[in-house]
């Protein structure tokens, strides 16, 4: 049976937190809940920070080329312009709102060595600037069905070997140790707007059929909601899954980008997934803000908002059964596509 190579290439940009497993070459990504909501009551609660300071609303959603859907018909349209660093966009492009939901793809449990330790992800770590927070309960169990964690979580995935990088174009910013009683204690860190996971694999495709990688939408008890047949074309399968500001969260060009000249105040959204590791929020702000990027250097214009933090952790997410509600570990759909 011929084996033909399949770049998988998941781009993930706005509001997300990144969990690099401290032994195993696992990444889970977190992203939080920042959606509006119609009751002004219940936004006006919703959107309040610990430091009670309010957000403005997000859109959390996972983008497909259309080019890349293995529908029966097939899809006979061009694939888009996407760069190695996740530029571009598809000429026609497939959208999904995520809500309340894990973005599977479906490969078995990496139980590969770390071996660099905590991963460049030109974001800052909390193990850093706030080391006396911890995530909140649950949000890397196999399910994610207790308060407060259903509630604060919108989407998590999970990141299997492959490669993690961020963007190359990127800025120079900084984040106050205020929340270790030090503010004038900085972290100073690279900036990027992108993160792309890259994963080659070798496909055993038999004669006169096409490589497919399934993609899973489940629901947070681990049922499956619906799963995606994607097939490369020119040997990719491009995807994206972002978390950015409602206003434009496409980022079409013919309408304004939301950025941010000074400071991110959308990055206080990625502390609804944390909490004191004693005590309240109250006691470790002391009457204080809570402590946001501010850039210092900068390529051309404003820069980017709604960037991302990492926390070094260790988790046990097993792979779900393939098309059935979790009854314990599996394979996965892709377990028999290996690593080129």
């Amino acid at each position: 049976m011929p084996k033909v190579c399949v770049t998988l290439r998941v781009t993930i940009t706005g509001l997300a937190v990144y969990v690099p497993h401290e032994d195993y070459l696992q990444v889970a990504v977190l992203f939080p809940d920042a959606r509006h909501r119609a009751d002004e009551a219940e936004w006006k609660r919703w959107s309040e920070h610990p430091d009670k300071s309010h957000g403005v609303p997000h859109a959390c959603y996972l983008r497909v080329d259309l080019a890349n859907l293995a529908l029966a018909g097939g899809t006979r349209v061009a694939a888009g312009s996407i760069s190695r660093d996740g530029e571009g966009r598809p000429v026609w492009e497939v959208l999904y709102e995520l809500d309340h939901a894990f973005v599977d793809f479906g490969f078995p449990v990496s139980k590969a060595s770390r071996t660099d330790g905590r991963p460049v992800i030109n974001a800052p770590y909390t193990d850093d600037y706030a080391p006396d927070l911890k995530l909140i309960d649950d949000l890397l169990h196999q399910t994610v069905t207790s308060s407060p964690a259903k509630e604060k979580l919108i989407c998590r995935t999970v990141l299997q070997e492959g490669t993690l990088e961020p963007s190359t174009s990127k800025e120079k910013w900084l984040i106050a140790g205020t929340l270790k009683n030090k503010p004038q204690e900085v972290v100073v860190f690279d900036q990027s707007g992108y993160r792309n996971w890259v994963r080659t694999l070798e496909v055993d495709v038999p004669d006169g059929e096409q490589p497919i990688i399934t993609l899973m939408i489940r629901n947070f008890d681990g049922t499956l909601r619906q799963s995606v047949p994607l097939r490369p074309v020119g040997g990719e399968i491009n995807v994206r899954i972002a978390n950015l500001c409602a206003n434009n969260p496409l980022e079409w060009e013919s309408l304004k980008v939301h950025t941010s000249p000074t400071e991110d105040l959308d990055f206080k959204w990625l502390y609804h997934l944390f909490e004191p590791r004693t005590g309240s929020w109250d006691d470790l702000l002391a009457g204080n803000l809570l402590p946001v990027p501010q850039c210092i250097r900068t390529r051309t214009g404003d820069p980017d908002d709604c960037g991302p933090t990492g926390v070094s952790g260790k988790f046990t997410i097993d792979a779900y059964d393939a098309y059935a509600p979790a009854s314990g570990p599996s394979e996965g759909p892709n377990a028999s596509r290996h690593p080129a």
